[in-house]
């Protein structure tokens, strides 16, 4: 198995020292934009399914209230997709947020992805945009790669939402070194980030080089799948070793150990407010680099793809 060197994967900065440094930063630039190491998704957990985004609405008074309990508690950075189906209660909970604060619109980064709307994709982003009441958004992806089926076209279209001012930026999520090769050559605007599983038991090397080769910085979702979808894997021991000398939990260790492999965001959610709080103190330690790599080491050892596996059935056999 090829076994990533912490650090080495996808530096941010220009020399090891100062990444080591800008760990402990809240903030990095993606693109022009200053983005939080840490996002608060409304996936997984949050997840109703994309047919809540039409009809009548019943609001969803737990994640309007966990998202602003979340923002209260230092989230400035919220991941979205159209096909989760709950972009209306969102909406509900920012603008309770920003008349309840005196926090404004552009103090807030917001992410959401196109699936289902692939067809007719500036569409599909104003309807985004009307359920959550909003004039733009921060970072539009394409959330999976196979829904596309002219990569040039389909990418030609997502830069005349930069043109319109509709997105800031735009990006993808779960694409390979074989997505990008179908049309970034051609990108008149590059892709700012690719959203990515990554976890100790499957780290994606080669989409990690290739993305750091290009200047594509790597948002991670799935950190926690080791404990919540694997727990019979390999890491126990080694993550409760790290427990003791950190004081710090495992989905704490987790979360570093995604930023310390260079990756510029890590996402996580909750229904748990004690688990925001713990979730912020990700950036109050850093893990060693000798640590990092053997997590790297005893991941590597355990295969283990908790999203979309239907679609990558040879993933297994790359490990």
């Amino acid at each position: 198995n090829t076994l990533m060197k912490p650090m080495d994967c996808f530096l941010l900065s220009t020399s090891a020292d100062s990444y080591k440094m800008s760990l402990h930063e809240k903030s990095i630039k993606i693109g022009s934009v200053d983005t939080p190491r840490q996002a608060f998704g409304s996936g997984t957990t949050w997840y109703v399914g994309d047919a809540n985004n039409t009809g009548e609405h019943v609001v969803n008074r737990a994640l309007v209230d966990m998202l602003k309990k979340a923002m209260n508690a230092g989230f400035t950075f919220l991941d979205l997709a159209e096909t989760y189906g709950n972009e209306r209660d969102v909406g509900i909970a920012l603008q309770e947020y920003f008349d309840e604060t005196d926090v404004k619109r552009e103090d807030i980064l917001i992410t959401s992805k196109v699936n289902l709307g692939m067809d007719d994709i500036e569409n599909s982003l104003k309807l985004v945009l009307e359920r959550m009441k909003l004039d733009y958004v921060d970072f539009f992806l394409i959330h999976q790669p196979w829904t596309v089926k002219d990569f040039p076209a389909t990418w030609k279209v997502m830069e005349g939402l930069v043109d319109q001012g509709l997105v800031k930026q735009i990006g993808v999520s779960n694409f390979r070194v074989q997505d990008f090769e179908k049309f970034l050559d051609g990108a008149r605007i590059k892709p700012v980030c690719n959203q990515i599983e990554f976890h100790p038991y499957y780290q994606q090397p080669e989409n990690i080089q290739y993305c750091k080769d290009h200047g594509i910085a790597l948002q991670s979702f799935g950190a926690l799948v080791p404990l919540y979808s694997a727990p019979e894997g390999p890491l126990t021991p080694l993550l409760e070793k790290l427990e003791a000398k950190y004081k710090q939990n495992r989905a704490q260790i987790l979360h570093n150990w995604v930023l310390c492999n260079g990756f510029a965001t890590s996402i996580t959610t909750t229904t748990k407010v004690p688990r925001i709080l713990e979730a912020l103190k990700t950036l109050d330690f850093k893990l060693s680099d000798e640590d990092v790599q053997e997590i790297n080491k005893v991941g590597a050892s355990f295969f283990h793809r908790r999203f979309w596996g239907q679609y990558w059935k040879d993933d297994a056999e790359k490990k």
